[in-house]
């Protein structure tokens, strides 16, 4: 904003009187900073319905973070953030288990939003939407005969609003060891619709005789490059504590 001010000229006002004395505009610029209006907002992290609680939970609001959420259920406060301005907001999950438990040990995206605040303080629970495996099953059923061949079946499900592009890895192995596995097979990409589920076939094989166990991993792309990847891990899934298939 620019104001100016000066001094009365030489000129002759209107009731006829002479001015004495005449001077040029001294011209002052002032500027005004007017602070846009921000807002407090409390954000927590949640899984879904009957499944896993964010564990090691980071979120990501605009230009803020990502920042580690405390508490149960996991939560991170901002300040500052810019009201009526979308956001967009990444919430992430790491397993707390050993490697030899989940031998995966990736950061898992949850959550990737845009948000809009138009009030503060904002308490904003983000809930787990993005795909996810709800079960892994051999067809064929868990126990077969010598000389039979299995396939997984990964089911993956999308609670998100927006239709999604997924790929799938499996890995079994009759020892629980991640570098020496018995199979591995990667999905082509398989779309899932908007708040459905999708059976993903894997490749077959001929297992020997013994017990195998799984673990699974979902990529989906397409998302935001928050973390210098727009094919993000969304689940993964650790060893079980009983077989997945017996031979």
């Amino acid at each position: 904003m620019l104001l100016s001010y000066g001094t009365y000229g030489n000129q002759t006002p209107s009731n006829g009187t002479a001015g004495t004395d005449q001077q040029g505009w001294d011209v002052k610029k002032y500027t005004i900073t007017v602070n846009a209006a921000t807002a407090t907002v409390n954000a927590t992290l949640a899984g879904v319905s009957g499944g896993a609680a964010p564990e090691q939970a980071q979120i990501k609001l605009g230009s803020q973070g990502p920042t580690n959420a405390t508490g149960s259920p996991p939560k991170v406060t901002f300040t500052g953030v810019a009201l009526n301005v979308a956001q967009q907001v990444i919430g992430t999950h790491k397993t707390t288990q050993a490697s030899s438990v989940n031998p995966w040990q990736e950061r898992e995206r949850w959550v990737d939003v845009a948000d809009t605040y138009t009030t503060t303080p904002v308490n904003q629970t983000y809930t787990r939407k993005l795909p996810y495996v709800s079960s892994v099953i051999f067809p064929g059923g868990s126990t077969i005969t010598t000389g039979a061949s299995a396939a997984p079946r990964v089911t993956v499900k999308n609670d998100s609003g927006v239709n999604r592009s997924v790929t799938v890895e499996v890995r079994l192995s009759k020892t629980k060891d991640f570098t020496s596995f018995d199979y591995k097979d990667v999905s082509a990409a398989v779309m899932v619709n908007a708040g459905t589920s999708k059976d993903v076939d894997l490749g077959s094989f001929t297992p020997s005789t013994g017990s195998y166990y799984a673990v699974y991993k979902v990529v989906t792309s397409g998302l935001t490059n928050a973390d210098n990847t727009t094919a993000p891990t969304t689940d993964t899934g650790g060893w079980a504590t009983t077989a997945s298939l017996v031979v």
